[in-house]
């Protein structure tokens, strides 16, 4: 499901989501992803000019209560980081955060995002999640969530592209394209 049901625009390979407004979103039923581990791998062009103190979620599944993940470009409150949010069976957040000297968000520039967890097969206080941006990890952490993550087995709900929910106030603001959800932790190609 997407709203709006008509908002393409022209993206880093193809037409692209265009989530530029409050309320706009794409979602799939959950059923569609492992919280254990995982990887999302898509491309996302900016078009939003005012990218300091802007929070902007990308990614999200829904029922906090239940336990999740969530990706966004924080606000200036928080120092405007890329976030990963891990959220365990007991409702515990866990973090990976990124500086904003890592990462660049150019309106009209296409960069391609790559998230990895895994949450049940790394050794005690090794790195849960891995970050990539057009292909090259990051290396340098403000925090990182570290294993072990008892994340939840199965949730019901609806996961969100370029909104945390239906009726998201913060959007991508910007194209979603060529988004993958794969159910094992992988390294872009």
């Amino acid at each position: 499901m997407s709203n709006p049901t008509d908002a393409f625009a022209p993206g880093a390979c193809s037409a692209g989501f265009l989530l530029d407004d409050s309320g706009e979103f794409v979602s799939y039923p959950m059923s569609n992803i492992k919280l254990g581990s995982g990887t999302i791998d898509f491309w996302y062009v900016p078009d939003d000019p005012e990218t300091l103190d802007k929070i902007y979620n990308l990614f999200a599944t829904a029922n906090w209560n239940q336990g999740g993940i969530k990706i966004r470009k924080a606000s200036l409150s928080n120092l405007n980081q890329f976030e990963v949010i891990l959220v365990d069976d007991k409702q515990t957040f866990h973090f990976t955060k990124i500086a904003h000297d890592q990462y660049t968000f150019v309106v009209g520039q296409p960069i391609r995002i790559t998230v990895a967890w895994s949450t049940g097969q790394t050794p005690a206080g090794a790195p849960a999640v891995r970050v990539w941006f057009d292909k090259v990890e990051v290396k340098t952490f403000v925090e990182r969530a570290k294993y072990p993550i008892a994340m939840p087995t199965s949730v019901s709900g609806s996961l969100y592209v370029g909104a945390e929910k239906e009726s998201d106030p913060t959007p991508a603001n910007g194209v979603v394209d060529e988004f993958k959800i794969f159910g094992a932790p992988l390294a872009p190609e």
